[in-house]
């Protein structure tokens, strides 16, 4: 019964619905644990992770992962290893500690290659091309990696792996100002989330386009893509997404002379970058001073 809770939370994180997800998950995790059922009790904790990474509690979910990966040591489980250290890596990515990221990614990256873990390697090679791009500024190592991952999604036919890359890949070229390229590449990827029905990444796909937009100045289209990216983050309960998309569209609406709108979004973004410890939150001190 606890396995079956386990999938059922699974079932609706893939779909974003983490409250339900939570519910579940914490059933599972209960069960599991009155049975000594230590296995249970891992993959509990490593789905509540997932949800507090998604939900910007990187804190938490940092704990969750701890107390994993004590479990998957104790039992010698190289692949759940592999995913612990991935998602570690995923945590000190959000806190823009760069050298942390790559090397918790590198480790998993190995021990995930030596398993034959195919879908965890796309994944994984896939947060090593976001962590070149936003943490080095690297472009050609970040395309490489996207490379890589864009060649094994076409050999294993992983359509979400795929996706996301497009979508690294389209935040590349567009930072290189190769502005058609990312567009196709940020419309392909939207496509497949939708697709998927994965609207937690529907949201990020929005908020690059609307970067595009507003990268070309055409600002009545970087604020609808904008708001429907901040919707999903609403919807969703991605309080940490939600800050770069409000601090952005904030700057949207400064450009369209909708102060009011501006000013709303801004505070907003301040006050939750303030409690979750946001990377932005020097950033929307001083453009609210």
């Amino acid at each position: 019964m606890a396995a079956c809770w386990r999938q059922w939370g699974r079932a609706c994180i893939e779909q974003g619905d983490y409250i339900e997800a939570a519910q579940h998950l914490e059933r599972g995790l209960e069960l599991a644990r009155r049975l000594g059922d230590e296995s249970g009790v891992a993959s509990g904790q490593f789905g509540l992770a997932r949800i507090a990474l998604e939900q910007g509690n990187n804190a938490h979910a940092e704990e969750l992962l701890t107390a994993c990966q004590a479990i998957y040591d104790r039992r010698g489980d190289s692949i759940g290893l592999g995913k612990v250290l991935f998602q570690r890596a995923n945590v000190q990515f959000n806190y823009q500690h760069w050298a942390e990221a790559d090397d918790l990614a590198q480790r998993a990256l190995a021990i995930q290659q030596a398993a034959g873990a195919s879908d965890d390697v796309l994944a994984t090679l896939h947060l090593l091309a976001d962590i070149a791009l936003h943490g080095m500024a690297d472009y050609a190592r970040a395309e490489e990696y996207c490379r890589r991952t864009l060649a094994l999604c076409d050999e294993r036919r992983n359509l979400g792996e795929r996706a996301a890359a497009l979508h690294t890949l389209a935040e590349v070229h567009r930072l290189q100002a190769r502005t058609d390229e990312a567009r196709q590449e940020a419309e392909a990827s939207l496509k497949l989330f939708k697709a998927m029905g994965d609207r937690q990444s529907q949201a990020r796909a929005l908020y690059r386009l609307s970067l595009l937009d507003a990268d070309l100045k055409n600002y009545a289209d970087a604020r609808e893509t904008g708001e429907q990216s901040l919707e999903l983050c609403r919807q969703l309960h991605d309080r940490w997404g939600l800050v770069y998309v409000a601090h952005h569209l904030s700057e949207v609406y400064t450009q369209l002379r909708i102060e009011a709108r501006g000013g709303e979004l801004r505070a907003e973004a301040l006050s939750l970058a303030q409690e979750l410890n946001h990377p932005l939150i020097d950033v929307l001190r001083e453009r609210a001073s």
